[in-house]
């Protein structure tokens, strides 16, 4: 099968139920599978063992961002079908490695339709007069025929869903509960308003993924590789995110509350709307990824790294940085600063342009060579003991401000509003000030060179 050719759905009709109850029984029954292990077995006893060869083989598909399926797809009628009969079977056993339910659909909302279509309605073949309820009180939804079923929802619970081929399926509004999602290929699936509540999902295909409404808590997600991926609307509580890679994602208004990122790289992405509050971050890279709009608050960091593009229009708030970098350009136009602290944190050639701090932000031993400071508002801020050598500076306001030991060689602050700023001990060699602009500063330990 072409992975690159669309793949038309195809009825099975009476065949559909042969095909479940083959598809669920074992590993590598579908007629191709089945007719290369026969082929193998005619070579004799030269040939490779077929069963290990397909093993392999379906090893390699585990890994594929696209690829090639032995079903044909199913259609919206009959993939219900097939993700009722899965849904039955996981709740009476666990899968073999390697079953094979790519295509199907599990979807709660069929569920409430069927419900819905066959229930008889509230009181309806009753001729006895009902008697009303006392203000305030309703009928129990177990109480009226329909109600409780149309309530109903799909759900997988402690189950180990191992080596799992679950390509191009769909989940709508399922729970998935204290279930292990390990070795397995969701590539190509969607999940649609589903939760997920206290599941480990480790070393598992995302790839191409369309995940969107759904919540997830006190999850694990460990050795992933997700190529393409789409996330959107979700809630994380306090999921632990571990040696993660996205490539090419799109991400959109995801909030991320507790847990923790470790070893999560975002590369050539795109992260709209992304917040995380009292979250930890230790290496984590945005590489060549452009997150506007982020949010991060109480959110402790340690060998963050960001090159190229940048937060944009982004909140920091109470941030603890350790040991991070922003460089190559690194984008902050337009984001606020409040109550963050950086600490031998890199900024070379960030670009902070009309960026807001508050007075209680504080960059300590910082590396600032090269920053744009261009209609920033930094009166009260506090940089200590860092590097700001070749900085770039215009339409500012830094009133209050303090450089204490701070490498300001060959600045030019131009028409920066430096009132009351301190340079106690700072290296002003070459550095240009407006003297109107400098009322009341404190130059105190320092040699003002070439003062206009």
């Amino acid at each position: 099968v072409d992975p690159d050719a669309p793949r038309e759905p195809e009825r099975r009709g009476a065949a559909l139920e042969a095909e479940i109850g083959r598809s669920l029984s074992g590993p590598h029954v579908s007629p191709q599978e089945i007719a290369l292990a026969t082929h193998i077995r005619a070579a004799g006893d030269s040939a490779p063992d077929p069963e290990e060869t397909l093993a392999k083989l379906t090893g390699a598909r585990k890994m594929n961002p696209n690829p090639p399926l032995h079903w044909p797809a199913l259609d919206e009628t009959e993939g219900p079908q097939f993700g009722n009969k899965l849904v039955d079977c996981l709740a009476e056993r666990e899968f073999e490695r390697h079953i094979d339910v790519s295509g199907v659909i599990v979807d709660s909302s069929a569920i409430e339709r069927g419900a819905a279509e066959t229930a008889t309605p509230p009181f309806e073949s009753s001729p006895a007069p009902q008697e009303s309820l006392p203000e305030g009180e309703s009928v129990a939804a177990e109480a009226v025929p329909g109600l409780a079923a149309a309530r109903k929802r799909h759900r997988i619970s402690g189950r180990r869903l191992e080596g799992l081929l679950a390509e191009d399926t769909t989940w709508r509004g399922v729970e998935f509960a204290n279930c292990e999602i390990v070795d397995a290929t969701f590539a190509g699936a969607r999940f649609e308003n589903c939760v997920f509540d206290g599941c480990a999902i480790d070393e598992t295909n995302l790839s191409r993924a369309h995940i969107e409404g759904c919540e997830f808590a006190d999850c694990v997600f460990s050795g992933l590789r997700i190529i393409d991926p789409v996330w959107m609307n979700c809630r994380f509580d306090r999921c632990r995110f571990e040696r993660i890679t996205m490539s090419d994602a799109a991400v959109r208004d995801l909030a991320f509350t507790g847990g923790a990122w470790e070893e999560l790289q975002w590369i050539d992405s795109l992260l709209v709307g992304v917040a995380l509050r009292d979250a930890e971050m230790r290496q984590v890279t945005y590489s060549g990824t452009h997150a506007p709009h982020s949010r991060f608050e109480r959110v402790s960091m340690f060998k963050v790294w960001g090159l190229h593009k940048g937060f944009p229009g982004s909140v920091f708030k109470e941030v603890d940085a350790t040991t991070c970098g922003f460089i190559a350009g690194f984008h902050f136009d337009e984001s606020s600063f409040e109550g963050a602290r950086f600490v031998e944190t890199g900024f070379t050639n960030a670009v902070f342009k009309d960026v807001k701090m508050a007075p209680d932000c504080r960059f300590d031993n910082c590396e600032l060579g090269g920053a744009i400071f261009e209609g920033a508002e930094l009166a009260g801020a506090r940089f200590v003991q860092c590097n700001m050598t070749t900085s770039f500076w215009t339409g500012v306001n830094a009133a209050d401000a303090w450089f204490f030991g701070t490498l300001l060689r060959g600045v030019d602050f131009g028409d920066t509003e430096l009132a009351r700023a301190v340079f106690t001990d700072a290296d002003l060699e070459g550095a240009r000030f407006l003297p109107e602009k400098t009322i009341g500063a404190d130059f105190h330990g320092t040699v003002r060179a070439n003062s206009a």
